[in-house]
Formats: structure tokens, C-alpha cells, sequence
């Protein structure tokens, strides 16, 4: 049982936590400027109850008696369909009486006295609010047993852990009514995570909690971690600030909580994450980025949809994505909202394993970021921000926005859907581009000097006697079926013509050693300085059977 007479200056705080616990729309009521007869007010579903909390523990003299009538008798003035007095005191047959008398004075109002035991009743279910008024050498004993459990050999093996934990984290959040402890474990420590217990909990019992950082402006690895976060802190958005950093904690809470949660013990942090809280109200907003040539025309357009918002001292962030998801569009700007004024950037992703027309849009906004364009952020027919661009920008990604641009037209082409495969590189790229370029044109570049080519055994003699095929010659070379391969997903050409005007055979002698014998040799032709092999599709007229 609670020692209340020890305790008198908490009973009527841990009262109203109680309250708010038992009718969480209930609120407590500031009397440092007079009450006006309500500690705390609730607005039931019936109408309004008042409850007026007194830390009296002895019997009831006549200066306590009026004190209470004259608070009901303000409470009154406020038309409350019941008014409950919440004491640490069990009612004695004159006090009952008394009590009674008031319900006669004041006939329109439901009075009820709820005292220790009722208070004994609800504390026990809330190990928080007992410790909060008992203070930390509450239950020592209960405690200390408990500790001796945790030691204990886990038999059962891990249903003995989550027990045991079950058991600790109870334990733990009965250190403050007010806040909430999660504890974690990580590699090499443990992660605390404070959240609050109750709406009022930052106003009852505020905490703040300021790190303190070093930064040495000649490191270059320390200034942009420097600049990140004073991204983060003025717009808002997430960053995790290593512990080398830190150099500590300016702390301001009660001295309770501080106890409570040993905020005086020295900390070592491995790292700080900060994270803004979202404020999606009004979101989703749609809006467009455009990218226009020096004349005014729009070369590319994306549709970003906007679903984030963070805040920070100077302004907020909204972000969004496009509808593949490769790009993320970050709008900065200031306290109003929208602002004509600001800032956009863009993130690109790999488009690996997203289908080709689904980020052809991002691919040719890639592609049209080049000096003297224009990068305009629209919200309907409203531009709020552009970029007039000096230079190239985004070089790295040109080669993926090549690649999708080059699989999306030829997918259409071959009328397949297949998601961009990994592992495809910058020969992949070359050949891809070579296709694009033969099923548009008709005809292309081949993208190498060299090509390969089975004879047939019965004509190779033939072939390397005759003086019209010695280096310099032209090749031309028709096949009735060619095709291409990348990752499993083959394009089928069907009848193709290769030619080249100056040629050389690089492995006649090995050919003139596989003359009569029963397989098809291969020869390996290469171009002339300054010459190159062109590929064309064949019409139906134009095939004809290979001498080769």
C-alpha cells in the first residue's frame, strides 16, 4: 500500500495521471492562476464530470470542509452533471454525513467520494505512478528478487528470454509516468528510444535534450557530414551523425527524471540519428518537372508525386517520387507553403529490375540535362522554381539512361516487357544502342572491327585460292538468321547483310591447315585502319543464299 501521508505533494499530480489514464480525453486544469473549482474536467459521452483531488490524509477539520465546498460550489457555476472529490482518506460517519449534506445543497449535481482504497485499487495496477510516488526504493525487496531471476540459467532456453525481457521492460517503464524507455541492443551497445506516455507528457515534464557536436573544418569527410546536418536541422529529414562527432549531451529535465533515467552518468555515443517527424497534412500533391531547350520547348517531362513533409528552423522539405520510383524529387523552401522561392534536387536510382518504359521518362530527363537547357518545377500551371543549367550534370548516370532508352524501343519494337536485368555493362550498352539504331534506320554501325564467321568445309580451297579475297577486299556476308542474347531475353533479326569495303582475313594460315578436313573452320575478319562493318536488315527481295 502507498504511504500517502509521506507523500503529499504528489498526490494531486499522480491523481491526475490517474484520471487521464481512466478517461484519456479528461484535462487537467492549471491552477497556478485559480482552477475555478476544476482540478480536472471530462466531457463523457452523458456530459460534464469534475474531479477535485485533495492531498488530505487526516480527518477532515473545518477550514478542509470549506475549502472543498467552496470548490464545488464554483464547479457548480459550470453546469457539470457530476462532480467527484478524489481524497487519500477513507470517509468517518461525520465526514459522511457532512458529504451528505453537501449532496442536499447542491440536489441538480451527482457527488461522489472516491478515497485511499479506491486510490489503493487503481495505484496497484500502474507500477509507474506507484513509483513516481513511492520514488525508486519502492518494492527494493520485489526488485532485487527479480534481478537474482534474471541471472538465472535460462532452462527453457528462449521463451526464458522473452520472459525475462517481458519482465525488464515492464520494469523499465515504471522508471517515469511520463515517458516511455525502449531499449535495444545493438552491435557493440544499446539503443534507447524515449517517446512519451501521455498527450500532456512534454508540457508536465518537459526534457530537452541538445547535442553537442565538434567538427574540424579541415577534414574534408567532417565538413560535409557538417553541412548534412545543417541541411537536416534547417529543412528537416535524416541523418545519422557518427559518435567521433559528438562530444556530448547539454541535458535540461527534473532532477526526477535525470535520476530516473542517470542522464548525470557520462555518455559515449556510437552515433545519433535524427530523424524529423512527418507533417503529411494535405499531401499527396502533384506536380511536374520539366526540362526545356534554350528556345522554350519542353524536351522532358516527369510527373512526382509529393507525400513527404519535414520541418526544420528555416524552412521544411517535401519529397516524392516519380511513378517508377527511380527518382526522388526534394522541394526546400521556406516557413510558407508554397513558396515561389527555394531549392529542388533530384536522387537517381539504378533502374535495375524496373521496366524500361516505366522509367523512360527519368532516362530522357537524364539525357536532356546538358548546358544552356532549363529545369523547370511546376505545381500546375504555376512554375515555382527553376535551374538554368551551365554544365553537364549528372555524367554518371547517362550511360543507365542510354541503356533503358535503348531497351524500352526495342522491347517495343519486338512487342516484349521484361525488367532491366543486372550485370549488363558497357559492351552490352554498345551493342544495345547498335540495335536500336538497325531496327529505327534499317541499317547500323556494327560496334566492333572484327568479325567471325564459319566456311563451309567444301568451298574453304576454293575461297583461299581465289585472289579476289586478299587483304583489302570487301566483305559482304548475308545470314538468314541472326540474333542477339542479354540475360535470357533474345532479339530475333531474322535475314541480315553485313558489309565492309577493306578487310583482311587475320587467321588464313590456320584456315589453309584445316583444308580437307571434315569440319567448318572459323575465320576472324578485321577492318582496314579507318574502315567499319555495317549491318543492314534485309528486305524479303533482297535475300539470297551466302557464298560463305
Amino acid at each position: 500500500m502507498i504511504r500517502w501521508q509521506d507523500h503529499r505533494d504528489r498526490v494531486e499530480r499522480a491523481v491526475k495521471l490517474l484520471i487521464r489514464d481512466l478517461h484519456p480525453t479528461a484535462q487537467g486544469i492549471d491552477g497556478s492562476g485559480g482552477d475555478d473549482g476544476r482540478d480536472i474536467r471530462w466531457d463523457s459521452p452523458d456530459g460534464l464530470v469534475i474531479f477535485e483531488v485533495k492531498s488530505y490524509t487526516d480527518r477532515l477539520g473545518a477550514s478542509q470542509k470549506r475549502g472543498i465546498r467552496n470548490s464545488l460550489k464554483k464547479a457548480a457555476k459550470h453546469n457539470p452533471i457530476r462532480w467527484v472529490l478524489v481524497v487519500p482518506l477513507e470517509s468517518s460517519p461525520s465526514e459522511e454525513k457532512w458529504f451528505d449534506g453537501l449532496r442536499a445543497e447542491f440536489p441538480a449535481l451527482e457527488l461522489e467520494w472516491r478515497g485511499r482504497d479506491w486510490l489503493d485499487k487503481e495505484f496497484a495496477e500502474r507500477e509507474d505512478l506507484i513509483r513516481y510516488v513511492e520514488g525508486p526504493l519502492y518494492v527494493l525487496a520485489q526488485r532485487a528478487k527479480e534481478l537474482g531471476h534474471e541471472q538465472a540459467a535460462m532452462a527453457n532456453g528462449i521463451r526464458d528470454a522473452i520472459e525475462r525481457l517481458g519482465v525488464f521492460s515492464a520494469r523499465v517503464n515504471e522508471l517515469s509516468p511520463y515517458w516511455r524507455i525502449d531499449v535495444a541492443t545493438r552491435p557493440g551497445g544499446y539503443m534507447l528510444t524515449y517517446s512519451a506516455k501521455r498527450p500532456d507528457s512534454a508540457e508536465v515534464d518537459p526534457i530537452s535534450i541538445t547535442p553537442i557536436f565538434s567538427f574540424d573544418a579541415k577534414d574534408p569527410e567532417a565538413e560535409g557530414v557538417s553541412r548534412q546536418l545543417r541541411r537536416v536541422l534547417e529543412y528537416g529529414g535524416s541523418i545519422t551523425v557518427p559518435g567521433d562527432y559528438i562530444q556530448g549531451f547539454d541535458i535540461h529535465a527534473s532532477e526526477e527524471t535525470r535520476r530516473a533515467f542517470a542522464w548525470d552518468w557520462p555518455i559515449t555515443p556510437h552515433k545519433l540519428e535524427i530523424h524529423s517527424e512527418e507533417d503529411n497534412a494535405g499531401l499527396p500533391l502533384p506536380c511536374v518537372i520539366d526540362v526545356k531547350s534554350p528556345n522554350g520547348s519542353c524536351i522532358s517531362s516527369i510527373a512526382v508525386q509529393l507525400s513527404k513533409r519535414v520541418r526544420g528552423s528555416r524552412g521544411f522539405t517535401l519529397s516524392g517520387q516519380d511513378l517508377s520510383g527511380m527518382m526522388t524529387l526534394n522541394l526546400l523552401t521556406g516557413k510558407s507553403e508554397p513558396a515561389p522561392t527555394g531549392a529542388f534536387e533530384f536522387e537517381i536510382s539504378s533502374p535495375v529490375g524496373l521496366f524500361p518504359y516505366a522509367v523512360r521518362p527519368v532516362a530522357d530527363f537524364i539525357r536532356a540535362l546538358v548546358s544552356g537547357n532549363r529545369v523547370e518545377f511546376r505545381m500546375g500551371h504555376r512554375v515555382f522554381g527553376f535551374c538554368e543549367i551551365d554544365e553537364d550534370v549528372f555524367p554518371e548516370g547517362q550511360p543507365a539512361a542510354r541503356l533503358a532508352i535503348a531497351l524500352d524501343e526495342l522491347q517495343q519494337f519486338f512487342n516484349m516487357v521484361f525488367p532491366i536485368p543486372d550485370g549488363l555493362g558497357a559492351k552490352d550498352l554498345r551493342e544495345l544502342e547498335m540495335l536500336r539504331e538497325l531496327v529505327r534506320e534499317g541499317e547500323a554501325q556494327w560496334p566492333y572491327r572484327g568479325l567471325k564467321m564459319h566456311f563451309r568445309r567444301d568451298r574453304l580451297g576454293d575461297f583461299l585460292a581465289d585472289p579476289r579475297f586478299n587483304d583489302g577486299a570487301a566483305l559482304l556476308a548475308r545470314f538468314d538468321s541472326f540474333g542477339m542474347e542479354y540475360c535470357g531475353n533474345r532479339f530475333e533479326l531474322g535475314h541480315v547483310q553485313f558489309y565492309a569495303p577493306k578487310m583482311r582475313l587475320v587467321n588464313r594460315k590456320e584456315l589453309a591447315a584445316e583444308v580437307g578436313k571434315p569440319v567448318d573452320p572459323e575465320g576472324r575478319w578485321e577492318c582496314l585502319d579507318g574502315e567499319h562493318i555495317r549491318i543492314r536488315r534485309l528486305a524479303k527481295e533482297e535475300r539470297e543464299p551466302s557464298l560463305l
